[in-house]
């Protein structure tokens, strides 16, 4: 019973694609042959469906109608389809029909065959219907196992039913043992078939001799459980995990998991009101494992912990400097198999002399064929245990000298006949790596580096360089700058095989000398040099090995300290000699304004003159020094010209003092400075006697004032048109040009009061003397009128005391004032526009209220009338 029926019950599904052509899926599938009866047999329909157990739901992949499988030679009157079965290809369906009748569907082309009845009924009817054939299901790629109250082996290769049982007669039908060899349902189950008996018992089918038909039990069942005539499912949900289920098509679809122990049955899932739910009834239920049991008595795992198969390796072995007696399968092997293997063949791919495999004996035969090929056989009582530890002994032998390099060992299972899936052990045999003989260098302090690299023997194998304490080193290039002592080991080879060496390298100290300064005599002096208080051998320059010397010659002198490591210190120094004599040495110095001058241990900024008398160190001679300093006048600079310009223009400095170079910001000019850019400068000028003086020159510029103007388009001329205009910068000064039809022409915010004019420019100045200009553009709308819709008897001005025509244009006008009772207030004819004084003002009488106008407008060929009311107020 498998380990993992609970957790895998839930995961039973059936998928399947129809189309004009269809592909198997590689997954479990399990395919449903379901009935729709009417009342006229002919008018049944048939289909092939997909069931989801998880779900009960059934989806219809195609669909027959009964009368399809009417023919002439027909036995049955039926045409009931009890089973069907798909092609090795799983592209044709076979149907059985349950009285013999066997028939072929070609999805792809929808066309039905009639093969041949099974049962011929050559005998009267009651006999006949005790031949029934219940159910079809494959033996192999070309044989189609049939059972029932018939029992045979149909060939699609030759089309030829071979029958091995059917019931011998109508009494003997109900006896006990042939209730038991009648298969109601059958399904394929491992390597065998087991189907569901009319005794309502599990069986083993023996499909060559229904005689030897096994019972296995019979069923627990109980009044709520009726199983006689259900579908089995046989679902493996892994090769060594194979359960059976019954399918129950009562009216309440319920699944039912068998307990190949004890027969006893136990409700795996229910579907309520199935039949009603669904107009088809459940008939025959074909499952298909993804991997067939056979194939999965066929496998090997050499060590179930790695990734078996990804590289076509199922065991992977480096070894660890060896090359013999070497493990080939690891401790976990496991076959997943639940029969014991026919055999396993081993061999050495591509063997070469002296490889060869041993197994340990045990109860199993072993056939060798060879040192690298041999067998492991199945004796009759060999146990699937005993298989698995023979292979754990199983090892890989060397009788050769040490060779590296890839071996690959081939583990080959056979069961019943046919090999299975190969698997392979690989066994990675590595160089024997070198790293050379151990190595102590010793040095002196110098400033030298060495490639530890050079030093190894030419033939060592790759490696790496390591501190003892495990540190790689980052290259191997060791400095001999400082006195140091450094345990380093050389590692070659890889983790699993590896050589090692010992460099040890020791940098000595330089021995310490006696230094001597360099030595002055009076003529006749000599000079004693005492090492004795050196250890080491001293030598000389020119060969002398005292360490107590006397010196008397005038000559450079050197002399090697040599420890007892050969480590060599030099000291190097002269020996002069001088002559009683007195020397006068007065300096004449000149240092321009500003400037310092040491002189023995002072310093001096202004004019000075000092005299000194000293003896020389030996006392030999003396020595009459002196210093004449000499300050030079500072240097002038005279500039003329403005420091500041505006934004857009320039400055021209002038310098007017005399110069012999002029430097700005390190460039040498020539005559006056133009900036055109505001920023701080450095003046740098140079006198005759090559003294110089820096200024620090600030350059700066004022922004351009700035004007935005709006331009006035399409104007309709109006009392006063306000000009949208705005500043930026400190302004003093304002000009409008043209100065006509302006407000002001001096001011900021003039407003345009007279139409007629189309451009304007505005200059401005700000309190730095910068100057901007802008232009404003205007467009009138051509014959433009204006009458105000308010005027009051009261305005300071005539123009809001009196209703007239107000226009862009010179034209006449005709106008009529109406009270609101239609009574004529004023009438005028002939009146000319933009004229104050000739329109309508009202005097005190005249009440404040609504009135009507009526103007007639003459522009040149054209009249207008404009009409509209005003409000008088006071």
């Amino acid at each position: 019973m498998s380990i993992m029926v609970e957790f895998y019950k839930k995961t039973i599904v059936i998928i399947l694609i129809f189309c004009c052509a269809w592909e198997p899926s590689l997954a479990q599938q399990s395919y449903v042959l379901a009935r729709q009866k009417n009342n006229d047999h002919d008018d049944d329909q048939y289909a092939i469906m997909e069931f989801n157990v998880l779900t009960g739901e059934r989806d219809i992949l195609f669909e027959l109608i009964a009368n399809r499988f009417a023919h002439s030679n027909e036995t049955g009157w039926t045409r009931i389809m009890y089973s069907f079965e798909f092609s090795n290809d799983m592209q044709q369906v076979y149907f059985l029909e349950r009285e013999g009748d066997l028939y072929k569907y070609d999805i792809a082309s929808d066309e039905l065959t009639y093969i041949m009845d099974l049962t011929p009924a050559t005998t009267p009817f009651n006999i006949h219907f005790h031949t029934l054939t219940f159910q079809l299901d494959r033996v192999n790629d070309s044989i189609l196992l049939v059972s029932g109250y018939t029992y045979g082996l149909y060939n699609e290769n030759t089309q030829s039913f071979t029958q091995t049982y059917v019931v011998p007669d109508f009494p003997s039908a109900s006896l006990p043992r042939q209730m038991e060899i009648v298969a109601t349902r059958t399904a394929r189950h491992k390597d065998g078939f087991v189907y569901n008996g009319g005794c309502v018992c599990l069986n083993q089918a023996d499909i060559n001799d229904p005689n030897q038909n096994v019972v296995l039990f019979d069923y627990d069942v109980t009044p709520d459980i009726s199983v006689a005539l259900e579908n089995i499912v046989s679902y493996q949900y892994d090769c060594d995990s194979t359960q059976l289920y019954f399918v129950d098509v009562a009216d309440s679809l319920r699944i039912w998991e068998i307990d190949e122990e004890n027969g006893d049955l136990s409700l795996y899932d229910a579907y309520c009101n199935f039949s009603v739910k669904h107009e088809y009834a459940l008939s025959d239920v074909q499952h298909y494992n993804a991997t067939p049991w056979e194939d999965c008595q066929r496998l090997i795992d050499l060590d179930e912990d790695d990734s078996s198969g990804a590289i076509n390796i199922d065991y992977n072995n480096d070894s660890l400097c060896v090359h013999t007696d070497i493990s080939i399968v690891d401790i976990d092997v496991q076959l997943k198999n639940e029969q014991v293997l026919d055999s396993i063949v081993i061999y050495i791919a591509q063997p070469l002399t002296g490889q060869r495999v041993e197994i340990q004996s045990g109860n199993y035969n072993i056939l060798r064929q060879s040192d690298s090929y041999l067998s492991i056989i199945d004796n009759g009582t060999t146990s699937l245990l005993e298989l698995e530890q023979a292979l754990i002994s199983a090892r890989y032998i060397d009788d050769q000298p040490y060779r590296s390099g890839d071996i690959e060992v081939i583990f080959e299972p056979w069961y019943r006949g046919v090999a299975g899936t190969a698997a392979i052990s690989y066994l990675h045999i590595p160089e024997i790596p070198y790293a050379g003989e151990d190595i102590f260098l010793e040095f002196c302090v110098e400033e030298l580096v060495i490639d530890l690299a050079d030093l190894l023997e030419p033939n060592v194998t790759e490696g790496f360089y390591y501190t003892k304490e495990g540190v790689p080193l980052s290259n191997s290039i060791v400095d001999l700058f400082i006195e140091q002592e450094l345990s380093l080991i050389y590692i070659s080879g890889s983790e699993q095989c590896i050589d090692t060496a010992c460099i040890e390298v020791l940098v000595h100290p330089l021995p310490e000398t006696i230094m001597i300064e360099d030595i002055v005599l009076c003529e006749g002096d000599s000079m004693t040099i005492d090492l004795s208080a050196l250890d080491g051998q001293i030598i000389w320059s020119d060969g002398n090995e005292e360490k107590i010397r006397t010196l008397q010659e005038a000559s450079d002198y050197s002399y090697d300290l040599m420890d007892a490591f050969g480590c060599i210190t030099t000291e190097s120094f002269s020996l002069s000699y001088v002559s009683i004599e007195v020397q006068e040495e007065i300096m004449e110095v000149e240092i321009c304004a500003g400037e310092s001058y040491p002189y023995n241990g002072d310093i001096y900024e202004q004019d000075t003159y000092l005299v000194d008398t000293i003896q020389s160190v030996q006392g030999c001679d003396s020595l009459i020094s002196g210093l004449s300093l000499t300050v030079i006048e500072e240097i002038d600079i005279m500039l003329e010209g403005a420091m500041q310009f505006c934004e857009g223009a320039t400055t021209m400095i002038e310098l007017v003092s005399e110069h012999v170079a002029v430097y700005l910001d390190d460039a040498l000019i020539t005559g006056d400075i133009e900036f055109s850019e505001a920023g701080t400068y450095v003046l740098r000028v140079e006198d005759i006697d090559g003294c110089a003086e820096e200024m620090v020159i600030e350059i700066s510029s004022y922004p351009e004032p700035a004007i935005e103007l709006v331009d006035i388009s399409n104007l309709e001329f109006v009392e006063t048109q306000e000009i949208d205009v705005s500043y930026i910068g400190d302004l003093v000064r304002y000009t409008w040009l043209p100065t006509e039809g302006l407000s002001c022409y001096d001011c900021p915010f003039p407003a345009l009061i007279e139409p007629g004019i189309e451009q304007y420019t505005i200059e401005i100045e700000d309190i730095h003397g910068c100057i901007s200009r802008e232009t404003l553009n205007i467009s009138y709308k051509e014959n433009a009128y204006y009458l105000p819709n308010v005027i009051s008897t009261f305005a300071d001005d005539e123009d809001n005391r009196s209703f007239h025509l107000m226009s862009n244009q010179q034209v006449l006008y005709d106008m009529i004032i109406y009270d609101r009772w239609g009574n004529v207030m004023y009438e005028a004819e002939g009146l000319f526009a933009n004229e104050p004084s000739t329109g309508w003002i009202p005097d005190d009488n005249i009440k404040a209220r609504v009135y009507v106008y009526m103007v007639k407008v003459y522009d040149g060929q054209q009249e207008q009338v404009l009409s509209g009311s005003l409000t008088l107020v006071y």
